[in-house]
């Protein structure tokens, strides 16, 4: 099954500097789980100044079950 996950960064003053801190990180995550073919692809949201303000991810060869994982 195939899902969209699209996630919005906070809004304060702080934002950016914490999701700047986080993407090496994120992104050998993301690299592995490309790797697994549970993540098909993803892109950053963008403000109208090209800011980045949150993103999307495409995943697929995972089962959703809901009100389990991390986020529930």
């Amino acid at each position: 099954m195939q899902f969209i996950i699209t996630a919005y960064d906070g809004t304060d003053e702080k934002a950016l500097e914490r999701r700047l801190q986080a993407r090496e990180e994120h992104l050998r995550g993301v690299e592995k789980r490309c790797k697994e073919g549970e993540h098909l692809y993803a892109a950053a949201i963008l403000d109208d100044e090209e800011k980045m303000i949150g993103s999307m991810m495409v995943g697929g060869g995972v089962s959703i079950k809901r009100g389990t994982g991390p986020m529930a």
